[in-house]
């Protein structure tokens, strides 16, 4: 979550908070922020609509137990993370060192899938094939669809989103055995690439013939 100073609203001095200490409650919020526990109440009631944080109930040694707040998983992923930049630093570092070990992995993780997902096709129709590889992708995060064609031995498949994009731009390969996943999926070598994320085009788009 990007704040400026100065600008810091109290539902985002909240999530610091409970960020910080990782769980708090009502009473503790609201002898940190110097506010009242009814306004504390209020801003935490929004937060836990709108999804950014769950809450408890917690037995005291002595007296009521209290509600506790924490972040949700939503919650979290309002604070800055540098996942991605951070595997890109890591990629490229192993490439300096060893090119080769990147293709290595690459391979190795595109065999590791088809195993996964192999058995999802056994005896299925060539349609059904291409609706399960798509399903398949949009698990992953591709955005995939299905676009019908006029022939029964033809499919197209479009992805609209790639979650490996930054990273293909650097390392092609990454593209290259996507195809390659396709191949062995579907058992068939006709399959096109006409468009792709990672040339600048709105879509990764397959034209897939039956043999």
């Amino acid at each position: 979550m990007r704040m400026l100073p100065n600008s810091i609203s109290t539902k985002e001095k909240i999530l610091n908070h409970i960020k910080a200490n990782i769980q708090m409650t009502v009473l503790e919020l609201s002898a940190q922020l110097n506010i009242t526990e009814m306004a504390v109440r209020r801003h935490l009631q929004v937060l836990e609509t709108d999804g950014l944080l769950s809450s408890f109930m917690k037995k005291n040694m002595t007296g009521r137990p209290s509600k506790v707040f924490q972040l949700s998983e939503l919650g979290e992923d309002f604070f800055p993370k540098q996942y991605k930049q951070i595997g890109m630093d890591l990629l490229q570092e192993i490439n300096r060192l060893d090119a080769s070990i990147i293709n290595q992995a690459i391979v190795s993780r595109q065999e590791r899938l088809v195993n996964r997902y192999r058995g999802r096709f056994k005896d299925k129709p060539f349609i059904g094939q291409i609706n399960e590889l798509a399903k398949i992708q949009s698990e992953m995060g591709f955005m995939a669809e299905v676009n019908e064609t006029d022939s029964e031995e033809v499919a197209q498949i479009r992805q609209s989103n790639c979650p490996y994009l930054e990273i293909a731009k650097d390392f092609p390969e990454i593209c290259r055995n996507e195809h390659k996943f396709y191949e062995e999926l579907l058992h068939t070598k006709n399959i096109e690439k006409i468009s792709s994320l990672s040339r600048g085009d709105s879509c990764c788009h397959y034209v897939i013939r039956k043999d």
